[in-house]
């Protein structure tokens, strides 16, 4: 069976590698990027299960993202958790 696959999305280090260990352990897939940019080109390319998400981030910001991702019919029913430092 195919482990789910996260998302990680935060320009901050420690808050990747902390959130990276945490789904790992779990039996996550996971899948980090820094900016809102590559976080819908990540999404688009890949199978996302569920995202972590930033709201300040680089280039496209959490809000701007999350609407990205709900426009793609295969990221309506994508559970998005939204952070902030």
């Amino acid at each position: 069976m195919a482990r789910s696959t996260v998302l990680i999305v935060d320009d901050d280090r420690e808050v990747q590698q902390y959130l990276s260990q945490l789904f790992a352990s779990e039996g996550w897939k996971v899948l980090v990027e820094k900016d809102g940019d590559w976080a819908i080109k990540t999404f688009k390319s890949r199978r996302i299960d569920a995202m972590v998400l930033d709201i300040l981030i680089p280039v496209l910001n959490g809000f701007q993202v999350a609407d990205a991702i709900r426009a793609d019919p295969r990221g309506r029913d994508v559970p998005i958790v939204m952070l902030s430092g």
